[in-house]
Parts: structure tokens; C-alpha cells; sequence
């Protein structure tokens, strides 16, 4: 007798094959709101949060990633409210290094622990950080982009184009979505990815209001599942240094933290899975999964 191989099965292989995580990215300026909203989606699915405290010349910092053994940021946000965030891009860009610029790697700022922990711990600002990514080769633009905001409600995409680093400032609109395309590559309207529009219309919807509930919706309407789900989800204050975390697209239930009060507690860090009890179904469907397949 024949049988079909269970959909979630096949999902669950694919696990292992590598996908490039999605992601989708948004921050808002509206009125005096500054918050920062990302949906992490990735094939490992043990996803990480950290803090580290300042010290001279690095600031405190909140960092996420999803490596289970390594502390790799995938973003986050410091004490002075400055936000990044990574996504990744469907295609190569064309990078090329500038031979009158030196590697990234020469920077005070780099870590082994990415580009997100180095700019947080280093800059205050957008601007700052913006320099930074002009001063110095980044090989891996040629594959990522990144959405930098900061508290005074200033927000720019740095990525790699045919014309070098180029740098995507929010301009007149209040909202600043990112997720795996090549943003200045596209006119307005014609983005080819079907998550920013979506992002994209419902932030402009009459009577939308930044906060928390309706990044929430946004983020939910935009979560992925199979291959590459949501496995962690914030929205950071970063006016507040407020930080509300999710746990693979359960909207309905929040851990928060305060940035400062964790800072001053010393280094520490959590598996996301640790701090929800009783984990959703789907995440110890595919924690399970991972494991056993030695991911």
C-alpha cells in the first residue's frame, strides 16, 4: 500500500536544508510613538535573547539571534534607543569591497557575535551608525540588509546596490518596513515581495495607531510558518527601552522586559523556551524535530 509522506514531516526535513530566513521588519515615528517591530523567521528554532551590560565606551545592549550554543545578533536595541535589525535577501547583491576602505573586521567594534551587537555596543545614533557602514568593507551586504532607527525618530535601510552602499532614509512617511528585497530597487508600489505589502497596507489603513496591539496584528498577519517560521517576535520601545517578546507567532502571550532593569542585573541571557510555559504546541513540534535530527 502506498502512502503519502505527511506534509509536516516533509516541512520539518527541509529544516536542515538551510532556507534563507525572511523576516520582516517595521518601525514607526508616528505622533510620538518610536517603536521597532520584527518577526525573526528561521529554520533553527531555538531562538536566543541577551543582555549585556555597558561598559566603558560600549553601551548596554538587548540582543537577539538563534543560534542555541553562540550569541550571532540578529538585532536588538541599546540603552540610548538605538534599534537594528538584519534581514535577508533573496539574491546576491553584487558587493564588491572598496580598496580604500578597510575590512569590517579592523573596526573597534567588531564582534564575532555580528554586526547588530557591534553597532549597538559602539553607536548612539543613525547617523553614527551610518558612518560606520561607509567607513569600513561588509561582505556580508552581499547577502543582508539592515533597518536602523533610533529614539529620535529617525530611520534608514543600509544595503548594497549597482551603486555601492547605499543608504534608504524613511523620508516623508511615518512607517519604515523592511523585508527581503533590495529596497531602492523597486519604485514605490511595485515591491515584489508580498509580505512588505501587506506590512506596507496595513500601517497605512485610516485610523491605524502605533502601539503595541496593532504591531502585534501587523507582525501576526505577516508570520511565516513551514520552512522558516516565526520563531521570535518583538516590538521595542525605544524611547522607553520596553521590549515585548513572542514566542513562535502566539501573539496572544507576551514575556516583557524593561531594558534598564536588565542591564543593571548583569550579563544573562534566555532560551525563548524557557520563558514561556507552556511553550506552544508548534514550537515543541519542531524543537522535538530539530533534536532528534541533530539540528
Amino acid at each position: 500500500m502506498n502512502r503519502k509522506t505527511p506534509v509536516l514531516l516533509v516541512v520539518l526535513v527541509t529544516l536542515a536544508s538551510g532556507f534563507a530566513a525572511p523576516c520582516t521588519t517595521v518601525f514607526t515615528a508616528r505622533g510620538k510613538a518610536r517603536l521597532a517591530a520584527n518577526n525573526l523567521d528561521c529554520s533553527n528554532v531555538f531562538p536566543r535573547v541577551w543582555f549585556v551590560p555597558g561598559t566603558q565606551g560600549r553601551h548596554g545592549r538587548f540582543c537577539y539571534g538563534t543560534d542555541e550554543n553562540q550569541r550571532i545578533a540578529e538585532g536588538g536595541m541599546n540603552e540610548r534607543g538605538l534599534y537594528i535589525a538584519v534581514n535577508a535577501l533573496d539574491e546576491d547583491t553584487g558587493w564588491r569591497a572598496d580598496p580604500e576602505l578597510p575590512d569590517w573586521e579592523q573596526w573597534e567594534g567588531w564582534f564575532e557575535s555580528g554586526v547588530p551587537d557591534g553597532i549597538l555596543a559602539m553607536c548612539d545614533s543613525v547617523d553614527e551608525a551610518v558612518e560606520v557602514f561607509k567607513g569600513y568593507n561588509l561582505l556580508t551586504l552581499a547577502h543582508v540588509k539592515f533597518l536602523i532607527a533610533d529614539a529620535t525618530g529617525a530611520s534608514v535601510i543600509v544595503e548594497w546596490t549597482q551603486d555601492g552602499l547605499t543608504v534608504v532614509p524613511r523620508g516623508d512617511a511615518s512607517e519604515q518596513v523592511s523585508t527581503n528585497f533590495v529596497t531602492s530597487a523597486f519604485a514605490a508600489g511595485e515591491e515584489p515581495c508580498y509580505r512588505f505589502r501587506l506590512a506596507d497596507t496595513l500601517l497605512a489603513e485610516p485610523g491605524w495607531a502605533p502601539g503595541i496591539d496593532s504591531l502585534r496584528a501587523a507582525l501576526s498577519a505577516v508570520h511565516l510558518e513551514f520552512q522558516t517560521p516565526t520563531v521570535l517576535s518583538s516590538i521595542c520601545n525605544l524611547t522607553t527601552g520596553e521590549i515585548h517578546l513572542y514566542y513562535f507567532h502566539d501573539f496572544e502571550r507576551a514575556v516583557v522586559f524593561d531594558l534598564h532593569g536588565e542591564l543593571e542585573a548583569g550579563a544573562h541571557g534566555y532560551l525563548l523556551s524557557d520563558l514561556f510555559d507552556p511553550k506552544p504546541y508548534v514550537a515543541k513540534v519542531y524543537e522535538d524535530f530539530s533534536r532528534r535530527a541533530g539540528g
